[in-house]
């Protein structure tokens, strides 16, 4: 059962009314379920990420 949150207005009446929304109303809403990102996020264990860029000299430049 997920922990319950106090949510924005008018988002959704609750956390389980919103993933729901998340899983079966959004393109690829599955994978919040069903993905090897959403079982390693869950396991507790550290995780390790990366992000490569085109433009990093750009952002590096402009700060």
């Amino acid at each position: 059962m997920p922990t319950q949150r106090r949510s924005p207005a008018s988002l959704a009446d609750s956390e389980g009314d919103w993933r729901h929304y998340l899983e079966h109303s959004t393109p690829n809403g599955w994978l919040i379920r069903n993905s090897a990102m959403t079982e390693a996020l869950i396991s507790g264990k550290p995780m390790h990420l990366l992000h490569i860029t085109r433009g990093i000299d750009a952002i590096r430049t402009s700060r």
